[in-house]
């Protein structure tokens, strides 16, 4: 017999995990104190890598509540209650959007305070790192409840490597058959139209993108915990 879920198992299991952050709130701790040092010696121009560190740890959290939910047998006690598989991978990335928000939210907030005329161009800067974070987080949630801990995060890194040796390997094989100045010609160009979008256009682009990967990883993920065994 299916197992009723839906809004109350998502909201339970939400729950459960926010309850699981509160209990480690000397790592959030660690992550704020961290952003305001970095502020206080860089200022304003240690707002990217500042982005980037914040949802980085703030998605490392979502991945460390489903290696909690398989410790110990744990995932078998709560696939015992009200909740279906699809409920608890929908909320891994309910979860998740909401945690690299969060850290997007609090890196933005000193940059607002240090220059607030200047935030149109770092905004929609903001919002490029954002989509860059939520498509590794759609990369590492599959890999994460199909190898679970430590091999999930060896194979997150496996991706990562491939990624980079790809984008070299694209490079040099650009530079090769295109030649050198006109590779970077064209790799200008690039640069200077992401440069000048403004805020809208760069959250219209990054939203489709953002869309596209949850869907394609939500979907992922779904057939994974189908087919698990607890």
């Amino acid at each position: 017999m299916k197992r009723a879920g839906g809004f109350k198992g998502i909201k339970g299991l939400l729950v459960k995990d926010f309850k699981f952050f509160l209990q480690n709130k000397t790592l959030l701790g660690v992550l704020l104190m961290i952003e305001a040092v970095f502020f206080a010696m860089q200022g304003i121009s240690g707002a990217t890598f500042v982005m980037i560190y914040m949802m980085m740890g703030t998605g490392m959290l979502v991945l460390s509540t489903i290696t909690m939910d398989e410790y110990d047998k744990n995932m078998a006690f709560l696939m015992t209650m009200p909740v279906s598989r699809k409920d608890y991978v929908l909320e891994k990335y309910v979860l998740s959007l909401l945690c690299v928000l969060f850290g997007w939210v609090m890196a933005l907030l000193p940059c607002l305070l240090l220059k607030p005329d200047g935030m149109g161009k770092l905004l929609a800067q903001s919002l490029g790192i954002l989509a860059v974070m939520v498509l590794l987080q759609m990369l590492a949630l599959p890999a994460q409840l199909k190898f679970g801990g430590e091999r999930g995060r060896v194979v997150l890194a496996c991706i990562f490597a491939v990624a980079a040796l790809a984008v070299v390997f694209a490079k040099k094989a650009g530079g090769r058959y295109m030649g050198p100045e006109r590779m970077q010609t064209w790799a200008g160009r690039i640069g200077e139209a992401v440069y000048k979008m403004d805020m809208a256009e760069t959250g219209c682009i990054a939203a489709v993108i953002c869309v596209v990967c949850f869907a394609v990883s939500f979907w992922i993920s779904k057939g994974i915990m189908e087919k698990k065994e607890f």
